[in-house]
């Protein structure tokens, strides 16, 4: 008889926390449906409509500021829910220092 191997014996108890834990663990995991619209290094655009009246050739108009994703975030103080994207646009004219308003995913579009 080998005497030094481990048991593997386990009580009911033991045994049904076990499975409840990874049971509880799968489902959390597969009940998180909602992923980000964008990732890291994604081109996306702002779609915005020129509010300023003293421009009568461009008031009304719609306009796109193109851009880098380089920042997500979950549900942050500054936007309602989901997800938050920091964006780094083209026009920037500092590339070391963008500004670091974050953009709701329903403001945003794919770019390309």
């Amino acid at each position: 008889m080998i005497s030094h191997l481990p048991t593997a014996s386990y009580s009911r108890r033991e045994f049904f926390s076990t499975f409840a834990t990874i049971a509880l663990l799968y489902l959390l995991d597969r009940c998180n449906t909602h992923q980000p619209k964008f990732k890291f290094g994604d081109r996306v655009a702002l779609q915005y409509v020129c509010d300023d009246e003293l421009d009568p050739d461009d008031f009304g108009k719609t306009f796109y500021d193109a851009g880098t994703v380089y920042g997500i975030a979950y549900n942050v103080p500054a936007i309602d829910k989901g997800y938050a994207y920091y964006v780094l646009f083209d026009e920037d004219t500092d590339k070391d220092f963008p500004h670091y308003e974050p953009y709701h995913e329903t403001r945003l579009i794919p770019y390309t």
